[in-house]
């Protein structure tokens, strides 16, 4: 979800999926974008939520050394 902070600028925030919040010691991901243009916003929006359901589908496969490593490596 796309939603502005107090100075402006646009942010993400989901829920982690509970087989992966061991990984991000968290329950929701919540990261500023550093613009104040949505369609930026949205774009970068789309590659971090594209990147974190690439992850989901691929951590059903991957032992959990190699899910840390990716997650690592984001």
């Amino acid at each position: 979800m796309l939603s502005k902070t107090q100075t402006g600028y646009y942010k993400i925030r989901f829920r982690v999926n509970p087989k992966l919040e061991s990984f991000f010691k968290k329950k929701e991901i919540n990261k500023v974008l550093n613009t104040n243009v949505y369609e930026i916003a949205k774009v970068k929006a789309d590659i971090i939520r594209q990147k974190y359901q690439d992850l989901l589908k691929v951590s059903r496969v991957l032992e959990r050394k190699q899910i840390q490593e990716l997650i690592w490596l984001q």
